[in-house]
């Protein structure tokens, strides 16, 4: 264990490395110069399946003090640094001497004031991306703890942590393995506390699916203002957590009865001069004549504009897809506890109560009996042993004059 965890540790530091020694080269020798926005664009990638991420990108232009033509740069900065620019803003520009380079955008040419998140290749991270990559590395640690300590309740912690990261594997896993052994545990073992593990798994694992089906931010009541908002994109869903993004293609989502729609919307909240784009989540034609271009009455956060609803939209997607999956998922466990399993028990008992069978399938065991009940003949007529040995000869008599006769026919 020690050694995978120093392995994991090297391969971290190694990727880190690079990007920290980099960042401290530029502090101490790149040059600092002025530069000017060129233009500004907020969308939405939804490149598939339920992924959506939010975007801001400035476009800015710049003259290193090494040439005599200005270069023009797209970068992609978090929503408060793209708020406080507009057109023709002056931005600080960081570049490196060297030219090589100025073409890693983010290491080597970066805006001085946006975020350090900012510098990575596809812009600063959504907080549901920090959120998963907060919760594997906390499962992770619980993990380990557990390891070193032999502690099962911290492992069981660490393990629902993690498995939060992966909502249809825990859904898997809780209905289709730990449903049945846990039902038949608490029929077997009862007051030993299995029926309330049972309990507490299916709502852990329906609870956690439903919160992490992706849904729109709801309003506080005491600040909704109203507007009118133009359709930029629609898309209908038909798979949850799919784990597409912009630099592959489409990933293996979970596959839902009923789908439902993304729309980005843009609009002018009140008190402001720039337009915002939100998104909202709604179910499949639950709004008339929508498409790209067309205008919808909304509904929006005063104090976070970027929570919106369409008015007369209706939202059960998220209840209807946990619903089937978790209808689906324990309908495969209902069919493991309450039909492979009692099968399985009772061909078990077929070939423990009968001598024939147990032979067949335990010889040794049929042997060891008969060399038990040698002198069987000088048992009492009466002695049950002497009853079952007949009993045991006379189907193996018979099996062997079933086989003759078959021998003779061939």
């Amino acid at each position: 264990m020690g050694k995978y965890l120093a392995s994991f540790v090297f391969v971290v530091a190694l990727a880190i490395l690079p990007w920290v020694l980099m960042s401290a080269d530029m502090k101490s020798s790149g040059v600092l110069v002025n530069g000017s926005v060129v233009e500004k664009r907020e969308t939405f990638l939804l490149p598939g399946g339920d992924t959506a991420k939010h975007i801001f990108e400035i476009t800015y232009e710049y003259r290193p003090l090494d040439s005599a033509y200005s270069e023009t740069v797209v970068q992609r900065v978090d929503s408060t640094f793209y708020r406080s620019l507009h057109t023709g803003s002056s931005v600080r520009v960081r570049y490196s001497p060297s030219r090589l380079l100025r073409t890693f955008g983010g290491m080597g040419l970066y805006l001085e004031d946006a975020s350090m998140l900012s510098r990575l290749r596809y812009g600063p991270p959504d907080q549901r991306d920090i959120a998963t990559a907060a919760a594997l590395v906390v499962g992770t640690i619980f993990l380990i703890i557990a390891y070193y300590v032999r502690s099962k309740v911290i492992a069981v912690i660490g393990a629902v942590i993690a498995s939060m990261c992966f909502p249809m594997a825990l859904v898997a896993t809780c209905g289709v393995l730990f449903f049945p052994a846990l039902f038949w545990a608490s029929r077997r073992h009862p007051g030993k506390g299995y029926g309330w593990a049972l309990i507490v798994t299916i709502a852990l694992s329906v609870g956690v699916a439903y919160w992490r089906v992706p849904r729109s931010s709801s309003l506080p009541a005491d600040s909704i203002g109203s507007a009118s908002a133009t359709v930029r994109q629609v898309c209908v869903v038909d798979e949850l957590w799919s784990g597409t993004w912009e630099n592959y293609g489409h990933g293996a989502g979970e596959h839902i009865l009923h789908p439902f729609q993304v729309v980005e919307l843009e609009f002018t909240p009140e008190g402001t001069a720039e337009p915002v784009h939100a998104l909202d989540r709604i179910d499949l034609n639950s709004v008339t004549q929508l498409h790209q271009g067309s205008s919808v009455r909304i509904q929006y956060s005063a104090l976070t504009p970027d929570s919106v609803r369409i008015v007369g939209a209706s939202r059960n997607y998220a209840r209807q897809a946990v619903t089937y999956l978790f209808c689906l998922v324990y309908g495969a466990g209902g069919v493991i506890a309450f039909v492979f399993i009692p099968l399985a028990n009772g061909m078990k008992k077929i070939f423990r109560v009968s001598p024939v069978l147990r032979a067949f399938v335990d010889p040794t065991e049929a042997m060891a009996r008969l060399a038990q009940t040698t002198n069987w003949s000088q048992l009492p007529k009466d002695d049950p042993r002497r009853g079952q040995m007949e009993q045991f000869l006379r189907a193996i008599h018979r099996q062997a004059g079933d086989l003759t006769k078959n021998s003779h026919r061939g």
